[in-house]
């Protein structure tokens, strides 16, 4: 990250930082596995019988679902 931040025309003495301001910036982890998240995924759908099918399709690869009207 930093070597990318260096190669940029960019001059943080414009914005009030110091040469420092990057030293202590690491690249960001996946951690989701560390976590206790719940990821949820969204599909519009144009109808009820379309909701239905997906519904289906996603239960038999053994997704976890729940079906909602909004």
């Amino acid at each position: 990250l930093e070597e990318e931040i260096d190669g940029l025309d960019f001059d943080g003495f414009d914005f009030g930082f110091d040469d420092t301001v990057f030293d202590n910036i690491v690249e960001r982890k996946d951690l989701s596995d560390t976590l206790d998240n719940e990821y949820k995924l969204i599909i519009d759908c144009k109808n009820e019988m379309q909701l239905q099918q997906i519904y289906e399709e996603m239960k038999e690869r053994g997704f976890e679902c729940t079906l909602s009207t909004l």
